[in-house]
């Protein structure tokens, strides 16, 4: 009797269904989202491009530069970022192939951050995994021109890779960054003697 029961049941929810219309049924209505995408790079906008928190902008030191802001979106919020890691750049993951001992990373920086938020601009040189220097800056308050930042670096060894990486918020701060925070760089370059390699797009004047 059960079984009759949970079978009757059954049908008269799919009898229900079929009287209803489904929505978008034949698959005519689609979104479609339009963004410029930095060339080499992976970026918060390539994990859902919905949210604008990675532009190209022309505000920059020369050719184009990458603005990244905190933004609100459906309630949420979340930071911008870009990185060469294929993975988590954070744990040292990925990297793009890396083969001289530069002795600095320098880049340019306007922003203006949130009271109490601070940027994140991430480096680390690897060799078969293992992690020769790590150099983290943090950004605070308003700079309303270029600004030149360098970080040297020391590696006991020549490495195989690099993990490049920067947010617009603390992202050791947790999930929830306030929203409002910018910062744009450009002009990334590594140097040191007999420095010739240079990251792939580090002028971020290459967009798709």
């Amino acid at each position: 009797m059960k079984k009759v029961l949970l079978l009757a049941t059954a049908c008269a929810s799919l009898s229900m269904a079929g009287a209803q219309t489904i929505r978008n049924g034949n698959f005519e209505n689609w979104n479609a989202v339009t963004f410029d995408r930095l060339d080499s790079w992976k970026t918060s906008r390539d994990e859902n491009p919905e949210v604008p928190a990675v532009i190209k902008t022309s505000d920059s030191r020369s050719g184009s530069a990458i603005k990244l802001e905190t933004v609100d979106f459906k309630g949420e919020a979340q930071f911008g970022f870009f990185t060469n890691s294929g993975g988590n750049p954070i744990e040292g993951e990925g990297g793009a192939a890396y083969s001289q001992k530069p002795t600095a990373i320098s880049g340019y920086y306007k922003c203006n951050i949130v009271a109490g938020d601070s940027a994140i601009f991430l480096v680390i040189f690897k060799k078969q995994g293992a992690i020769l220097d790590m150099k983290l800056v943090k950004f605070a308050g308003t700079r309303t021109s270029f600004t030149q930042f360098t970080l040297p670096l020391t590696l006991s060894a020549t490495p195989d890779s690099v993990v490049i990486a920067a947010a617009s918020g603390n992202v050791e701060a947790g999930d929830n960054p306030p929203v409002g925070s910018t910062i744009t760089f450009d002009d990334i370059t590594l140097s040191g003697p007999g420095i010739t390699q240079q990251l792939d797009n580090g002028g971020f004047d290459n967009w798709t």
